[in-house]
């Protein structure tokens, strides 16, 4: 069997990250992530796979690309993005994550 290592309620606070690719959260339950800022050259500044219950808040990023946000895994679900300098069209859903999974809140 495939076991995944889960990391679970951790908060992040005071981030700048430059950098060719973004960051990635994966397999991971309850993170809030505050006052982050990510400059890329190269794809989206957040991958997300197979995370729960994610609140970002005050997220802004600068890139070449539209492309904010990447969600994929099918057990992705409850991402909150609070005060986000972007919208709904600068993420790139994965085809088994629901749209309705991620909530923008001010």
């Amino acid at each position: 069997k495939f076991c995944r290592n889960f990391y679970q309620n951790v908060s992040i606070e005071k981030v700048s990250i430059e950098a060719k690719r973004g960051f990635e959260l994966s397999d991971v339950d309850g993170i809030m992530l505050k006052d982050i800022f990510v400059m890329v050259t190269d794809g989206p500044a957040i991958s997300i796979n197979n995370t729960k219950k994610l609140t970002i808040d005050k997220f802004s990023y600068k890139s070449q690309s539209d492309e904010a946000v990447k969600i994929t895994g099918e057990e992705s679900r409850d991402i909150v993005f609070k005060n986000a300098d972007f919208s709904a069209k600068n993420i790139v859903f994965g085809k088994n994550v629901n749209e309705n999974t991620v909530l923008f809140e001010k």
